[in-house]
């Protein structure tokens, strides 16, 4: 199952508009951020190196869904609606289709890293990780227009609804709507 999810990962990867590379910090997650008199200060730069600029985002709301999946905590989608609006305000939407694959991936390397074996409920845990991730990559491959190009998300848009434009001949009329999952199961 993770070797297909891997490899419908890197096709739908290839077929997402890209970006250059650019400067990563390479491990985006909420543990390298100190809160310090003046702001925020991002630490551990280790692993920095140049990557898809989407890579942080997408590496970050998975590691949003791992803290709130630990400690059974409601309010994901308002928690990653405002990341996004803070960090990744104003960014190409396409970045944020290619984040949302890289949530994924990382969604399937936290349950093996970060899920420790054997503690309370650890099969459970990693079963709603890699289904989320399943989850994300299927919506990302279904979110295409009738050409059967991608059809990228517009900026605002919650976690609980996709919304895209459609050409006319296009079912559901001008406006379609692609509902997304909770994330809790």
């Amino acid at each position: 199952m993770i070797e297909t999810l891997l490899d419908r990962a890197r096709e739908v990867y290839e077929g997402l508009p890209q970006e250059p590379p650019t400067f990563t910090q390479g491990d985006l997650k909420t543990e390298h951020f100190w809160i310090v008199p003046r702001g925020l200060t991002l630490i551990d730069f280790d692993t920095a190196h140049l990557a898809d600029p989407a890579l942080g985002i997408g590496k970050f709301l998975a590691d949003l869904q791992f803290w709130f999946d630990t400690y059974g905590l409601s309010g994901i989608e308002q928690a990653e609606e405002r990341f996004l609006a803070g960090y990744a305000q104003g960014v190409p939407s396409d970045r944020l289709v290619r984040a949302r694959l890289f949530e994924a991936l990382e969604l399937v390397k936290i349950s093996v890293r970060r899920v420790y074996l054997f503690e309370c409920d650890w099969a459970a845990r990693i079963q709603r990780l890699v289904s989320r991730a399943k989850t994300l990559l299927y919506e990302l491959d279904e979110v295409r227009d009738k050409a059967g190009k991608h059809i990228l998300l517009h900026q605002g848009t919650s976690r609980r609804e996709v919304q895209y434009a459609c050409s006319n001949d296009c079912s559901g009329g001008a406006l379609a709507r692609l509902p997304l999952p909770a994330a809790r199961h």
